[in-house]
């Protein structure tokens, strides 16, 4: 190799190292500027959906004062400074496409009011319609404006009312439980499944804390 050859490398190195110093930077930046505005976005998408869980009128910021058990994130809606319910965030990468994000409520004895999927990337017309709550058209509504309220789902509907028990495991019939599933979507319907028993499982322990610690 020739001098010439030799220097030139070195050249092109420190360009090299140089330009990707400068990438990192732009995009440290680029991060930095944005983590806001989709934290901002989340916290909104989040309350939009505690606000459609059939909760009891609540006029606290339900998005701070979590309390974290397991792989479970609980906050509690208060009015006028009293707890009238709960709400539970919970996700798992069971899913059939992976992760799965799901919400659910209860009242403040554990009675489960409602569960949203949140984010999921199951396969359309098969898991996702065990994850997904859409009003369906047809030729008797197409001019009706939506229902009020979280539209039906008859796996994720299956679970209103049930009250939470510590360590609970409810499981689908296919795996020797009660818990309905849609053919074709077992995986899913599985994963859904477990992400409310979770919820679940450990609501009374959340329960207690935030009556001990109070709602901060």
């Amino acid at each position: 190799m020739s001098i010439r050859n030799s220097e030139n490398i070195w050249v092109l190195s420190g360009f090299l190292g140089i330009t990707g110093i400068v990438a990192a930077g732009i995009l440290a930046l680029v991060s930095q500027i944005t983590a806001e505005p989709i934290r901002a976005a989340g916290t909104k998408n989040e309350l939009a959906v505690l606000k459609k869980l059939n909760l009891p009128e609540f006029d606290n910021d339900m998005t701070v004062g979590k309390i974290s058990i397991a792989n479970v994130e609980y906050s509690a809606a208060q009015n006028k400074g009293n707890i009238v319910g709960y709400a539970a965030k919970v996700a798992g990468n069971d899913g059939y496409g992976g992760r799965i994000q799901a919400m659910i409520s209860f009242d403040t004895e554990g009675k489960i009011l409602a569960v949203s999927v949140l984010e999921h990337n199951e396969t359309p017309g098969l898991g996702a319609a065990v994850c997904e709550r859409k009003f369906q058209k047809t030729i008797f509504n197409i001019f009706s404006a939506p229902p009020e309220g979280l539209p039906p789902n008859v796996v994720l509907d299956q679970f209103h009312g049930r009250k939470a028990v510590f360590g609970c495991q409810w499981k689908i019939k296919k795996d020797g439980g009660d818990m309905i599933y849609r053919t074709g979507a077992t995986v899913t319907s599985r994963a859904v499944t477990r992400l409310v028993s979770d919820a679940a499982a450990n609501f009374s322990a959340a329960k207690a804390r935030f009556e001990r610690e109070g709602v901060k």
